[in-house]
């Protein structure tokens, strides 16, 4: 890739600029050290991340390249931010190529198991994303593509199986020779694999689990729910930790409560560690508290507290504001609101107060007009969203802690849609763009109060809510169902 540029002007006028014209600068090729041509274009790859593709070429020595890197915020040292680098590369003469691609953005908590049931051929045409760190296995085989066992790799369906076969096929003129029954229980294994890619072997299940949680496969029912594909989270192992690099070989060997003791210490570093600013706000904020008990017929405050905390867009040190709310008939929860000075990042959080409630709650809005649509809505990060008038399933952790109205929820979920779908992407059909313009326009007449429906709000944990407008009586509209959780829900 080019290393430096001869050009002075902007490369992208600005990062949100509607346009579809590539940006050419003047780069120096690492082959032969004289000028080539690399092209830029601003991508947003829906449901995933926005993008810069790079492409160079040089005219002397024909040297080519391709190149994907993300569009970070930018730092106060110039620095890049990667979160996805496609790398391609071919040989003139012999024809070799090769391809890879490299998650360098953050970590996620949780590693994820993607599980996905091909039953038709339209399956074999998913796009996946799969990093070093993730195995595919071949479920009906019994076959397993190890961890770091290959290269990032950003393919089909039919892509991978393909590849797995050529991979399988390579060394077998030799295997033959070598040992022949093993070479013939892979030969058995190849034909399978390529009767899978064709479609000729349906249905079959494949599963990607990646510790790092960066994988992918494309859900081509966006945004309904894909009801042949099945995600789950799981938490890191020690061994896991110490492969991705986010702990020592020491670390892996160390026990329970000496890991337990070192948080401790940490923990203890923290507090004395806080600022003047922050142990004045504390001192503040108590003395209210003194002050309203020696005068409890007095007006309650409204504190908000101020800590400090580094912003995760720049690094820069701001303020994350906290405040107890106490909702009617409900219980108090906390909003946290962040706001950085230096490059207005902002972001907000909602959680519940007190303790996890012994059963999961489900709650039923039966939206009949425009004053439904004001009610006001707590969205713990736990719950899960569902209308059944569009098939729409929002599944715990996708918008985080939310309090706000009806409307509200409904406009945040329309948005994510509309600016991050396969919808409107490139690779998109037009009976798939026409498709997907219907259910925007069905959403908006949800969310304008034109078209009654029922929303479904279902919290494991208990902890959203749903105002009642004739508390304390009972909502005719709304419905209120306890259940026992599930293990894996305890889990």
């Amino acid at each position: 890739m080019a290393d430096e540029t001869k050009n002075d002007k902007v490369v992208f006028g600005s990062k949100f600029d509607d346009t579809e014209t590539p940006t050419e600068i003047t780069s120096l090729c690492m082959c032969c050290y004289k000028e080539g041509l690399t092209r830029l274009l601003f991508i947003n790859i829906p449901f995933f991340r926005e993008v810069v593709v790079m492409a160079f070429e040089c005219p002397h020595c024909h040297f080519r390249n391709n190149e994907v890197q993300s569009s970070g915020a930018i730092q106060e040292l110039g620095s890049v931010q990667t979160l996805l680098v496609v790398m391609a590369f071919e040989c003139p003469h012999c024809h070799f190529r090769n391809n890879e691609v490299q998650s360098s953005g953050a970590i996620q908590e949780l590693g994820s198991v993607q599980t996905l049931l091909v039953t038709t051929p339209e399956d074999l045409n998913r796009q996946v994303i799969k990093t070093e760190h993730a195995s595919f296995k071949i479920m009906e085989l019994d076959f397993e593509i190890p961890p770091r066992t290959q290269k990032g790799m950003l393919s089909t369906i039919e892509g991978i199986l393909r590849r797995v076969s050529e991979g399988l096929s390579q060394d077998q003129p030799q295997r033959f020779q070598v040992d022949p029954d093993t070479a013939l229980k892979v030969h058995e294994i190849i034909v399978k694999i390529n009767e899978m890619a064709d479609g000729e072997s349906l249905p079959f299940s494949i599963q990607l689990d990646d510790c790092s949680g960066n994988s992918f496969i494309e859900n081509p029912s966006a945004p309904k729910r894909d009801v042949n594909l099945k995600t789950e989270y799981y938490h890191r192992s020690k061994r896991m930790n110490v492969d991705l690099g986010l702990a020592s070989e020491e670390d892996e060997d160390e026990t329970e409560e000496e890991q337990s003791e070192k948080r401790e210490e940490a923990s203890k570093e923290e507090r004395i560690m806080l600022s003047d600013e922050a142990a004045a706000e504390f001192l503040r904020i108590a003395e209210n508290k003194r002050l309203a008990s020696e005068h409890p017929d007095g007006p309650e405050g409204e504190e908000i507290m101020c800590m400090p905390c580094p912003c995760t867009s720049c690094g820069f040190q701001g303020q994350i504001r906290t405040h107890i709310i106490d909702i009617p008939h409900f219980k108090e929860v906390v909003i946290m609101a962040f706001s950085c000075p230096r490059c207005g990042f902002r972001s907000n959080e909602v959680k519940a107060g007190g303790g996890m409630a012994d059963h999961g709650t489900k709650l039923t809005l039966k939206v009949e007009n425009v004053d439904d649509l004001s009610r006001d809505i707590l969205k713990s990060d736990t719950a899960g969203l569902y209308i059944p008038d569009l098939d729409l399933e929002v599944v715990a952790g996708s918008l985080g802690g939310r309090f706000t109205t009806v409307e509200g929820i409904l406009t945040q979920v329309r948005d994510q849609l509309a600016s991050r779908s396969f919808g409107y992407g490139d690779s998109s059909t037009d009976g798939e763009r026409a498709t997907y313009k219907r259910f925007l326009d069905d959403f908006a007449n949800l969310i304008s109060g034109e078209t009654p429906f029922t929303l479904i709000m279902d919290d494991p944990v208990g902890n959203s809510y749903i105002q009642n407008l004739f508390a304390p009586d009972p909502d005719p509209q709304l419905t209120i169902e306890t259940y026992t959780r599930s293990f894996e829900q305890n889990e």
